[in-house]
C-alpha cells in the first residue's frame, strides 16, 4: 500500500472515535497558523497606520470594508466554482501570503491611499480565508457521528482563539526586535504553514460521499420542533426588524467604539516601536480575554440567564462604559471598553447571537442570517463611517476639535448602546416566548452552548447539523445523485 493509501486508511471514519479526532487535527492546526497570521498583520498594520495622520483615513478605510465586503465573497463563490473547493483553498491561502509579502515591500507610517488600501486588505482577506478554511472543518467532518460534532467543533473553535493569544503574546516580544514590515513577512509565512497543513489534510482525508439514510427519530423530532417553533407571520416579520435592529447597532456601536480606541493612541503613543508593542500587547489581552470568558463565564451566564438574558450583557456593558468614557477619556479606560467589546463579542455575545436565529424556520434563517450579519452588518459600518467622516470635518471649525470630536462621539456611542439595550431586551422578550420549542429542539440537536465558538463556529455547526436535520433525506439524494452524475 502507498503512503498516501496509508494515510487515508489511518484517518478513515471507520477507524472510530479516535479517527475523528485525527482529522480534526487538521481543521484546528490550520485555523490556529490563520488567526496568528492574522493577529501578527493586524499588529504590524496599526503600528505604522496610525503613526501619522492615518486616523483622518479610518473613516475612509471602514466605507471601504463595508463596500468591498459582499464583492468579496462574492469573488470567492465565484472562485470556488472555478477551481472546486479544496484547490481554491489553497489558491486562497497562497495569494494571500504571496500579496502580505509584497506588502511588506511597499508599506509605510501614517495614512494615504496605499495604507488605507492595505487596511481594508487584511480584514477583507482574512474573513475570506478563514471562512474557506472553516469550510474544511466541514468537508473533513462530513460524515462523523452528530454526537461528536459539538466536542470535535469545539476543540477547532479552541484552537482558533488560541493562535491568536500565542501570535499576540510571541509578537509582544518580537516588537523589541522586529520593525512592523517584519510583521506582514511572518504572517505570510504562517499561511504558507496553513496552505501545507491543509494540503495535508486534503490528501489524507479524500472527499466523503454523501449518504443519504432515512430519517432517524431524532431528525424527525428536530424538524418537528423546527415547524413548531415558526411564529406567525406578524411575530416573524417584529422579530426579523427586531433582529436587523440589534445587527445594525451592534456595528455602528463596534466601529465607534473602536475609532475612539484608536483616535486615543494616535493621539498618545508617538515611536514606532512604541507603538507595535502596544498593539501587541493590546491583542494579547484582547484574545486572552475572549479565551478566558469563552471557556469560564459563558457557559455560567448561560445555564443562569439563558439566550435572552445573555444577549442583554454585551450592550449593558458597552452602555455602562460609554458612561465612564463620558466622565474619563483616558488610553486605558478607551483600550479597556475596546477589550469588553471585543472579548464579550467573539464569546458570550456570539455565541447566544447564533442561537437567536433558531426559532426561524431553515430557509427562512438562512435568509436571514444573510440579511442581518451580511448586508445590514456592513450598511451599519458605512453609517457609522459616514457619520465619522461629517463629524470630523465639522469638527475641523471647533474651538478645541480633538476634545469636542471624542465628546460628541462618546454621546452618540451611548445613544446608540442604549437603544440597542432596548431593543435587546425586546428581542430576549420575543425569543423568551418561543423558549419551549427552542429548548426541544435544542435538546435534540446538541449545539455546542458553551464551546470555543466563534461566528464562523457557529455557521460551520449550523451547516453540519441542519443538514442533516433540518432539509431532510431527500435534498441529500438529490445531491448525492448529482455528485455521483458529475
Amino acid at each position: 500500500m502507498s503512503v498516501r493509501g496509508r494515510a487515508a486508511a489511518f484517518f478513515d471514519l471507520s477507524g472510530g472515535t479516535r479517527a475523528c479526532w485525527r482529522r480534526t487535527l487538521f481543521p484546528a492546526g490550520a485555523l490556529f497558523l490563520c488567526v496568528a497570521a492574522m493577529t501578527f498583520a493586524k499588529t504590524g498594520r496599526d503600528a505604522l497606520y496610525f503613526q501619522k495622520d492615518g486616523l483622518l483615513d479610518l473613516p475612509q478605510a471602514y466605507l471601504g470594508i463595508a463596500l468591498f465586503s459582499v464583492p468579496f465573497s462574492g469573488m470567492t463563490l465565484g472562485l470556488m466554482r472555478l477551481l472546486g473547493p479544496r484547490r481554491a483553498r489553497l489558491a486562497v491561502l497562497l495569494g494571500l501570503a504571496g500579496l502580505l509579502a509584497l506588502c511588506s515591500l511597499v508599506v509605510q507610517p501614517g495614512g494615504g491611499p496605499r495604507m488605507t488600501l492595505i487596511f481594508m486588505l487584511v480584514p477583507l482577506a482574512f474573513g475570506v480565508v478563514l471562512s474557506v478554511v472553516w469550510l474544511l472543518g466541514a468537508d473533513l467532518l462530513e460524515n462523523v457521528p452528530r454526537f461528536l460534532l459539538p466536542r470535535l467543533y469545539s476543540a477547532v473553535g479552541g484552537a482558533s482563539m488560541s493562535g491568536g493569544l500565542a501570535a499576540a503574546a510571541s509578537g509582544n516580544w518580537l516588537a523589541s526586535y522586529l520593525p512592523p514590515a517584519a510583521f506582514f513577512v511572518l504572517a505570510g509565512a504562517l499561511l504558507a504553514a496553513a496552505a501545507l497543513v491543509v494540503s495535508l489534510g486534503q490528501g489524507c482525508c479524500p472527499p466523503a460521499r454523501r449518504l443519504s439514510p432515512a430519517p432517524s427519530q431524532a431528525e424527525e423530532i428536530a424538524a418537528h420542533a423546527s415547524a413548531r417553533s415558526t411564529p406567525n407571520p406578524i411575530h416573524r416579520r417584529r422579530y426579523l426588524w427586531l433582529l436587523g435592529s440589534v445587527g445594525l447597532l451592534t456595528a455602528v456601536a463596534g466601529v465607534l467604539i473602536e475609532f475612539q480606541f484608536y483616535w486615543s493612541v494616535s493621539e498618545s503613543v508617538r515611536d514606532e516601536r512604541a507603538f507595535l508593542r502596544f498593539f501587541a500587547a493590546f491583542y494579547t489581552w484582547l484574545n486572552g480575554a475572549s479565551l478566558l470568558v469563552q471557556v469560564a463565564v459563558t457557559p455560567f451566564l448561560q445555564r443562569r440567564l439563558g439566550i435572552h438574558g445573555s444577549l442583554l450583557i454585551l450592550p449593558a456593558a458597552l452602555a455602562s462604559g460609554a458612561l465612564v468614557l463620558a466622565l474619563n477619556a483616558s488610553l486605558p479606560i478607551r483600550a479597556g471598553l475596546r477589550v469588553v467589546e471585543g472579548g464579550l463579542k467573539s464569546s458570550v455575545h456570539r455565541s447566544n447571537w447564533e442561537q437567536a436565529y433558531l426559532p426561524l424556520t431553515g430557509p427562512l434563517r438562512l435568509r436571514a442570517k444573510l440579511l442581518v450579519d451580511g448586508l445590514v452588518s456592513y450598511f451599519g459600518q458605512g453609517l457609522a463611517a459616514a457619520a465619522l467622516l461629517v463629524w470630523l470635518r465639522f469638527s475641523q471649525e471647533l474651538q478645541d476639535p480633538v476634545a469636542e470630536s471624542g465628546r460628541g462621539i462618546t454621546v452618540a456611542l451611548a445613544g446608540a448602546c442604549f437603544c440597542w439595550l432596548l431593543l435587546a431586551a425586546r428581542l430576549g422578550g420575543t425569543l423568551r416566548a418561543l423558549s419551549p420549542n427552542m429548548t426541544e429542539l435544542r435538546t435534540k440537536i446538541p449545539v455546542p452552548d458553551g464551546c470555543a465558538s466563534t461566528a464562523a463556529l457557529g455557521e460551520g455547526l449550523q451547516y453540519q447539523l441542519l443538514r442533516r436535520a433540518a432539509t431532510g433525506a431527500e435534498s441529500d439524494k438529490v445531491v448525492s445523485g448529482a455528485e455521483s452524475g458529475g
